[in-house]
């Protein structure tokens, strides 16, 4: 490699003109198939050391193997080659490269920074999405992520140096309790007919986790002693749910005794799957909670199965905002049902029958009983729930509250009584 330095004076300007620029050329060579190919790049400032900053820049880069002409294409345009390159490799998630674009699409890839990084995260975390909620913590991270692998890549293939995504930090996110769903909200799930309801009305009558209900098979019911067996778990892995034959923990091994209502209502899907399948064997190693494709869920099917279901529920109970048929997408007016405050709400239905501590800590599957006097001392102190049981129904009737909550999910106003042996 060679170097030639000169100086330029711009055509129309004079050596001591007040804008007159100074120049510094590099010559090198570049081999490409076996073939040297000449090149010359010259670089221009205010004054010759500012040129030759530049130019020993350059130099510094292309010794590394860097390509500095390469980074001057934009990130927006990195990104659909990136998606183009990766998309059939490994699962993208779509809407996080979309948001990149969004924020820094315009600028050349060689010019982000970590600040423009950390700008686009906090922006993106301050936005509300279409729904009027805030990205949460998970989403905020998929986003680093998506923008790691994308400079990442780009520093694999010598356009940049650094990978600017490093050590971004995230925002701060307070860690919100899970509420037990309101009297209301019970009434509202068990009236909504929707293809998907009896997965809510398995969670608000076994207080499974959601790991626990997508493995859950025919066979995992212990008919006879009134009992679903739990002895498994999934976890996502690739989109894709993989089965764990163990549990969470130690103590999520368990069985859950269940009532005489919902045993007859895990009668009548039975006998539904039970025309389906005709061969018993196959009907024991069925699903009791496929996806549309028979399987058990991916994330992205569960994912799309809970925004039906919020979309339906809005539309049922709810007043939803700009509602475009089209898209179906519009600002929600009532809270979304995380399939967890179903699993609180049937400690608190624990709670409400008098269940001993030790007792309801083995119906749940916690580790440690503290975790179940959580959930019991936030029934014990939530007030709000009490008072729109009583709003509701204490001019008709003249039971308690805790009476009242129980009877919208155990139908005999009693848990089993076999716990207390």
């Amino acid at each position: 490699m060679s170097l030639d330095m000169k100086q330029k004076k711009p055509k129309g300007q004079t050596k001591f003109g007040k804008n007159c620029q100074k120049r510094a050329v590099l010559n090198y060579t570049v081999i490409d198939n076996g073939v040297k190919i000449r090149k010359q790049k010259a670089f221009y400032g205010k004054t010759l050391k500012e040129a030759c900053t530049l130019r020993d820049e350059y130099k510094r880069k292309i010794n590394k193997g860097i390509k500095p002409d390469d980074a001057k294409v934009s990130v927006s345009d990195y990104v659909d080659k990136w998606l183009a390159l990766k998309q059939k490799n490994m699962n993208v998630n779509n809407a996080r490269a979309k948001d990149i674009k969004k924020y820094i699409g315009h600028m050349r890839i060689g010019d982000v920074r970590r600040s423009d990084i950390q700008f686009m995260i906090n922006q993106f975390s301050d936005t509300k999405t279409i729904r009027g909620k805030y990205p949460g913590k998970k989403s905020v991270e998929s986003l680093r992520y998506v923008s790691h692998q994308v400079f990442e890549y780009a520093r694999l293939d010598m356009i940049i140096e650094m990978n600017p995504v490093q050590s971004i930090d995230i925002p701060s996110y307070e860690k919100s309790k899970v509420r037990p769903l309101t009297m209301q909200e019970i009434d509202n799930v068990l009236n909504l007919e929707h293809k998907w309801q009896k997965i809510f009305i398995i969670l608000l009558h076994s207080g499974l986790r959601r790991s626990e209900l997508i493995p859950l098979k025919w066979k995992d019911i212990d008919w006879d002693n009134q009992c679903i067996i739990v002895n498994k778990s999934t976890n996502f892995i690739s989109n894709q749910a993989v089965v764990k034959y163990y549990t969470k923990n130690e103590a999520s091994n368990r069985k859950v005794y269940i009532t005489n209502q919902f045993k007859s209502y895990l009668d009548g899907l039975y006998s539904d799957d039970s025309i389906k399948y005709r061969d018993r064997k196959r009907l024991n190693e069925a699903l009791i909670c496929p996806s549309l494709t028979g399987k058990m869920f991916s994330e992205t099917q569960w994912t799309n199965m809970l925004k039906k279901y919020h979309t339906d529920y809005e539309l049922a109970y709810g007043n939803p905002n700009n509602y475009h048929k089209n898209d179906k997408r519009f600002e929600l007016t009532l809270p979304i049902l995380n399939p967890h405050m179903f699993r609180h709400t049937f400690c608190c239905s624990m709670f409400y029958a008098g269940i001993p501590v030790n007792i309801a800590q083995r119906q749940m599957g916690h580790e440690k009983a503290s975790t179940t006097l959580d959930i019991y001392a936030q029934c014990e102190n939530d007030e709000t729930t009490r008072k729109e049981i009583d709003e509701k129904m204490s001019k008709a009737d003249t039971r308690s509250p805790q009476e009242k909550l129980l009877e919208a999910i155990f139908s005999d106003g009693k848990f089993p009584t076999r716990l207390l042996k």
